[in-house]
């Protein structure tokens, strides 16, 4: 990657994922899109993965990306692989310091769900409180049932049950009988 490049990703993942995808495609497993994303961001994402959060503060703009690349890209490029998870602690600090610098106030609504997402996925429960805060104040409901949803998971297991296969993870009997029910992987 050239300083070109480097300098212009930004702006190409946030046009990719909020202008060129619709909002079915982000929530959905669909082989095309991850396809898209492998061919389009592998490489940037590769590049970037040993950063720490502190070279992704640069602004709000290069923080939401920088989520949407370590977050939400790394399940796209992993699926079904350890990997797919394993960038979550880095989107979690650019959370964590978009909120607590206020940069998430500077979202449209559908990006502030993004900035959110890396505490709606740790696997600690007051990072789930602390999203579902944050969603349900955006005043959509799916949204919000989805952050509860995910919250009542943490709560009750502390961890994230359809996570134990991938992740080489003994399921308890109790996490086996929930994984039997339709619906419980998210």
């Amino acid at each position: 990657m050239n300083a070109a490049q480097d300098s212009d990703w930004v702006e190409d993942v946030l046009h990719f994922w909020f202008e060129e995808l619709e909002a079915r495609d982000w929530f959905s497993k669909n082989a095309a899109v991850d396809a898209e994303i492998e061919k389009r961001f592998g490489a940037l994402h590769e590049y970037h993965s040993d950063k720490d959060a502190a070279d992704f503060l640069g602004s709000f703009k290069e923080a939401l990306a920088a989520i949407i690349l370590f977050d939400q890209f790394s399940r796209n490029l992993f699926r079904g692989n350890p990997l797919s998870f394993a960038s979550d602690p880095l989107g979690l600090a650019l959370a964590r310091a978009m909120v607590a610098k206020g940069w998430d106030d500077d979202l449209a609504p559908e990006q502030r769900i993004f900035a959110y997402l890396p505490l709606e996925h740790s696997e600690d429960l007051a990072d789930q409180n602390t999203a579902v805060g944050l969603i349900a104040a955006l005043g959509n409901a799916e949204f919000t049932r989805y952050a509860k949803a995910h919250r009542n998971v943490i709560a009750r297991f502390g961890r994230f049950p359809h996570r134990n296969e991938v992740l080489g993870r003994i399921s308890t009997p109790e996490e086996q009988a929930y994984l039997r029910k339709p619906g419980s992987g998210f």
